[in-house]
């Protein structure tokens, strides 16, 4: 994409034929006029070869500007102190250009089309707070752009598009055009109540496959935050006479997993548990927290096969992952059941918070200290359990296989009671009382 600033001779433009894009009827030459084109004036041309210089330098800046955008760098040049500086700039930059051509009797054009006989002309106009012409360039559209008398175009301009000189009243129209940043939507836990039950209704839309593939990678997702837990808290020896540090290590990164599927929109069977009890009952329902249980499951002993393949326990981390799970499946039916009711009605707050951020640091964030609470409290998830006790077993736990199997069915099932009892019952009631979503 190039294009050029060339200072051209009105009156021999004026002389090309009709065909031509810029061209029009001849004007003959007269006096003053005609000399002072044909001997312009060594100031005349700085001013030119600066305007080309300043345009050039200005594309290049525009350019790397929306390659920055579309790489998802917003924090430094897209948005903040740093874009308002570089759109700043170049509106004074083309003002001044301005300025200078409409004394001297020439005003900038770009043609976007070379076959159009439509000209536009580089002012920042009221109606758009960006520059046309650098809007064009950012499209990626081909420019033209020449010197032509001010007069030749005066007819086609709008009559906010004028020429004034560049002075502190024209600097406030473009301020006035650019529209002011929208405020941050408010935290509205209605309105994030109401969010997940629509989540809920597009799950029934998704077909089983979808839905397979999207919970295979939420057990392998949370899998990945098991794994980081034990290895990192089993490698500190160090705490090891410090049980409660030891579990605020393990709770302060095991939330890596939750992260991970909320960013990536994957599928968590306890979360459905209240995505599907807010919609209306349905037999998708029922189908939709099926095919997540199993994929789960799957996306779970398909991370036990590869973390058993390639080594990634250290002995610290074996030997903490299986007393863990040695713990887990010793426990009665009804402490499971209870820790599992605890633990998916904090999983299912941070899901809630998660949902209320626009942002992905704010979902982060907003997630984060309930998964750390939970795992702090060595509660109980089934998914995790997915994982963490078919894992000890790999690594030469004795308990076995239907151990494993009492233990996630129980705590499933307290799973679905923390979720629909208390956050899809009791705190939807909170927010809309008897009149419901």
């Amino acid at each position: 994409m190039s294009s050029k600033l060339l200072p051209v001779d009105f009156l021999a433009a004026r002389r090309r034929s009709a065909s031509s894009p810029i061209g029009g009827p001849a004007i003959p030459r007269t006096g003053a006029r005609s000399a002072a084109v044909r001997k312009p004036t060594l100031q005349r041309r700085r001013a030119a070869s600066r305007d080309m210089v300043e345009m050039c330098f200005l594309r290049l800046a525009m350019r790397l500007h929306s390659f920055l955008r579309r790489c998802g760098y917003t924090s430094s040049l897209s948005s903040g102190s740093h874009g308002d500086s570089l759109r700043a700039c170049s509106r004074t930059r083309i003002k001044m250009m301005l300025s200078r051509s409409a004394r001297a009797g020439r005003v900038l054009v770009a043609r976007a089309k070379p076959q159009s006989r439509s000209l536009m002309v580089l002012n920042a106009a009221k109606a758009k707070p960006l520059h046309p012409a650098l809007a064009a360039l950012r499209l990626g559209r081909p420019l033209s752009v020449v010197a032509k008398p001010a007069a030749a175009v005066a007819t086609a301009l709008p009559k906010a598009a004028t020429l004034a000189p560049f002075s502190a009243a024209a600097d406030a129209a473009v301020a006035a055009a650019t529209p002011a940043p929208a405020p941050p939507a408010p935290f509205d836990p209605n309105k994030t109540m109401g969010m997940i039950q629509t989540l809920g209704l597009a799950q029934r839309d998704k077909g089983s496959d979808q839905l397979f593939a999207a919970s295979f990678l939420g057990g392998a997702m949370l899998s990945w935050g098991s794994i980081l837990m034990m290895v990192v808290a089993g490698g500190a020896p160090c705490l090891a006479g410090d049980p409660g540090l030891q579990a605020l290590l393990r709770g302060t990164v095991f939330p890596l997993g939750l992260s991970l599927i909320v960013l990536s929109k994957s599928e968590l069977v306890t979360a459905n548990f209240l995505t599907q009890a807010l919609p209306p009952p349905s037999a998708d329902a029922l189908r939709v927290v099926g095919v997540s249980f199993a994929a789960n499951l799957a996306g779970s002993l398909a991370m036990v096969g590869l973390a058993s393949y390639a080594g990634i326990f250290t002995p610290g981390g074996a030997a903490m992952i299986v007393k863990a799970a040695s713990g887990k499946a010793a426990l009665s039916p009804g402490v499971a059941f209870a820790k599992g009711v605890g633990a998916n009605w904090l999983v299912n707050l941070a899901v809630f918070q998660a949902m209320s951020s626009p942002t992905a640091p704010g979902k982060i964030a907003a997630l984060w200290f309930p998964i750390l609470t939970f795992i702090t409290l060595n509660l109980e998830h089934s998914v995790a359990n997915m994982f963490l006790l078919p894992m000890a077993m790999a690594l030469g736990a004795e308990f076995t296989a239907m151990d494993a199997a009492a233990n996630i069915g129980v705590v499933a099932a307290g799973n679905a009671v923390g979720a629909i009892a208390m956050v899809g019952v009791v705190q939807k009631y909170s927010l809309f009382g008897s009149k419901g979503l």
